[in-house]
């Protein structure tokens, strides 16, 4: 069937239908009797009890169009292993709506660099519950513009030395 997209075969399997010289791997791997191939199709229908138990080489393989279909109950229940294995180019991908699902648990694992990898909607969009969780040192390392992303109820929601930081790095 020429117009067939090849099944599966196992970790890594091309599904994409891509040609030989140019082939684009996709992990597959089954979750609860899910086959979750990494395609969004497949990975949104996935139930939040079956993203929480993903293995964290399949969310370091995920793209950034993936991450963004994330929901942010998916993100919630994503563990901390889970969550480290994404990089700041898949992070980047994060929505407003998407990093209210954060836990500050979450927020806390995040490296600088993870971090730094944020968009300004998103960081725009922490809750002020979730500030806490956001180290001196990450904001710190923040670029600037992301720093002028936070929000004035934000702001005030921060504690005196993550101010004073802030102010630092926006002058």
């Amino acid at each position: 069937n020429p117009g067939a997209t090849p099944a599966a075969t196992g970790t890594n399997a091309d599904t994409t239908g891509a040609s030989a010289t140019t082939p684009t791997p996709t992990r597959t791997e089954t979750v609860n009797g899910v086959v979750a191939t990494g395609t969004d199709a497949k990975l949104n229908a996935l139930t939040t009890t079956q993203i929480g138990g993903l293995s964290s080489t399949l969310f370091g393989a995920l793209t950034t169009t993936q991450v963004a279909g994330l929901a942010a109950t998916d993100i919630a229940v994503m563990n901390t292993t889970q969550l480290g294995a994404l990089s700041s180019t898949q992070l980047s991908a994060i929505t407003a709506t998407q990093i209210v699902g954060f836990t500050t648990t979450e927020i806390t694992a995040l490296t600088t660099t993870q971090l730094g990898g944020l968009s300004v909607t998103a960081i725009g969009g922490f809750a002020t519950g979730q500030l806490s969780a956001i180290s001196t040192t990450d904001i710190a390392a923040m670029s600037t513009t992301q720093g002028h992303a936070f929000t004035t109820t934000q702001i005030s929601a921060m504690s005196t030395p993550q101010v004073n930081t802030l102010i630092a790095l926006i002058g």
